[in-house]
């Protein structure tokens, strides 16, 4: 169970979850929520919610962590598309979160839009660590499949392990949805979905908007490739070219911008950009 609590001797609003006493009995249940809070208590950074306290209460295991008053990406979405200063902004702050977390050796395992947060302050941070790993751990453990069939790796599907790569595919078929306004794949079955993230290409679909730019194209290609060696070599990497891009483009919308559209998506007034550049023919 998930709540939002007072902490009056900080003063301050938490989120709060609980594993109540008759799961904490479960082994399993128990260690992936303890492990939930060892690895978020590794990661220390602005665009990754922040651990406050871990333990047990009359037998209920619970986290205390960072409350962010605002929505997860998923419902900013809600099938429309957002404009490209906005989306390319929301996925720079991710991946400089992303960053810092393999940096400290964990693997998210279930990025996605509901796992990203954004304030009404305009902040972006990932939550939601429940299925997350080390880097480090055995061959094993990264073998088992974890997190959303709609954001699934193919590498998951080949039945190979889980590594930071995978997590960046994820990113970018978030990316993908905020460009497209639908998710990368999509199936009426497990079976469906599983072919779709080997087989089929969802490029085309973004290519037909005139108001992504082929360098913004480039990205999501780079990032949905069904190989993990041909995506970036890291996060920070993707963080350095999202960077290039959004100067090459003109994007200049920051947290102040992205505060305003999660406020109010219809009001929002993206600033004027250059003409982007032809797209690339499938």
């Amino acid at each position: 169970m998930v709540y939002k609590a007072y902490q009056p001797s900080e003063g301050r609003f938490v989120l709060l979850k609980v594993l109540r006493a008759e799961y904490s009995a479960d082994e399993e249940l128990a260690r992936r929520f303890e492990d939930e809070a060892r690895l978020i208590a590794r990661i220390d950074h602005p665009n990754v919610v922040t651990l406050y306290d871990f333990g047990q209460d009359a037998g209920n295991l619970y986290i205390a962590a960072e409350y962010v008053d605002g929505v997860d990406l998923e419902t900013l979405i809600a099938g429309r598309t957002l404009p490209v200063e906005l989306a390319t902004y929301i996925a720079l702050e991710a991946a400089r979160g992303l960053a810092a977390a393999h940096a400290e050796g964990v693997l998210h395992r279930d990025i996605k839009p509901s796992n990203l947060l954004v304030s009404y302050e305009g902040a972006v941070k990932l939550t939601d660590f429940g299925m997350a790993s080390l880097a480090s751990e055995s061959e094993q453990d990264l073998l088992e499949v974890r997190g959303t069939l709609a954001y699934l790796t193919p590498e998951q599907v080949r039945g190979e392990p889980y590594g930071p790569a995978s997590d960046l595919y994820a990113l970018g078929a978030t990316l993908y949805e905020m460009l497209g306004g639908r998710p990368a794949f999509s199936a009426a079955t497990a079976e469906g979905y599983l072919d779709a993230i080997l087989n089929f290409d969802p490029l085309p679909w973004l290519e037909s908007n005139p108001a992504l730019s082929a360098e913004v194209l480039r990205i999501v290609a780079r990032l949905l490739s069904k190989e993990s060696a041909w995506r970036y070599p890291d996060a920070a990497a993707l963080a350095d070219d999202l960077e290039r891009c959004r100067e090459a483009l003109g994007c200049r919308a920051g947290a102040a911008a992205l505060r305003d559209y999660a406020a109010d998506p219809d009001a929002y007034a993206p600033a004027a950009m250059p003409t982007p550049a032809a797209a690339p023919a499938p």
